[in-house]
């Protein structure tokens, strides 16, 4: 990069095919201090599969927290008939061993679902 300085990011995201290149640019382009998974286009377990995939794959060493498995109000609608139903693989591998850090707890609620702005 440029002489700028480098801004610091977690990235949250879906990871399927799309986000897989949000992660190569942001290891590229940021410091990235971290990714964080949702159910999006693909259930929780396939987006942090691919997640975890990604990490091994660019060697990274930053944490991936397994997020969201819903959306907050409606219900999951994933995109199997747009992209398909396979996950990220290597030679057909597994997670390469690899877990995520941890499972975030509620750490944003809208206000209108408790009336406060934020709770940890």
């Amino acid at each position: 990069m440029s002489s700028r300085s480098v801004p610091s990011i977690i990235l949250d995201c879906d990871p399927g095919h799309d986000d897989a290149l949000a992660i190569v640019v942001a290891a590229r382009y940021t410091n990235l201090v971290g990714i964080t998974t949702v159910s999006g286009n693909a259930p929780i377990e396939s987006t942090t599969h691919n997640a975890l995939v990604m990490k091994d794959l660019l060697g990274l060493k930053v944490p991936v927290h397994k997020g969201a498995v819903r959306p907050l109000v409606a219900p999951p609608q994933y995109a199997a008939y747009v992209h398909g139903v396979a996950l990220l693989r290597v030679c057909g591998s597994s997670p390469l061993g690899r877990s995520p850090t941890s499972r975030w707890r509620c750490v944003w609620r809208p206000t209108w679902a408790s009336g406060s702005r934020a709770s940890r």
